[in-house]
């Protein structure tokens, strides 16, 4: 999401480029944090498209068929309990980590950012996900 496009955008928001590996907030229509984050991999891609924060939490534990990890900040933003939430586990973000070490399709972000996040969304905040197919151009 270019500068020009942020006329479009609610004035507060966050924005996920799975494509990139990328979160960025929103607040008055300015950038205030960029960060590079793991999404869903292969097998357990991110559900893209336009959600809102529905639930905040902090000093939690996140229970699936297969893990039970603590988080310090969760936010999540869709019914199939995807959310943003920093990830102690990860030494890497961005890149090509979520092709070959992805989430279960939440947005793994390092700790200092989801701390800014989670400080500055609440219930209701837009989240919006996407990606861009590359076929050797750029196309944002």
């Amino acid at each position: 999401v270019n500068k020009s496009s942020c006329g479009n955008l609610p004035s507060k928001c966050v924005v996920v480029d799975i494509s990139d590996q990328n979160v960025k907030l929103y607040d008055n229509n300015e950038v205030t944090l960029e960060s590079p984050v793991v999404t869903g991999g292969p097998k357990h891609g991110t559900n893209i498209g336009y959600h809102k924060i529905l639930q905040i939490r902090h000093d939690t534990y996140l229970k699936g068929p297969s893990w039970n990890c603590h988080v310090n900040d969760f936010a999540k933003f869709d019914n199939d309990a995807e959310g943003l939430h920093d990830a102690s586990w990860r030494s890497v973000y961005g890149g090509d980590e979520s092709k070959y070490n992805g989430s279960h399709g939440c947005i793994n972000t390092p700790a200092e950012a989801m701390k800014k996040i989670y400080d500055k969304v609440e219930i209701g905040t837009p989240v919006i996900v996407y990606s861009i197919e590359k076929n050797g151009v750029e196309e944002k």
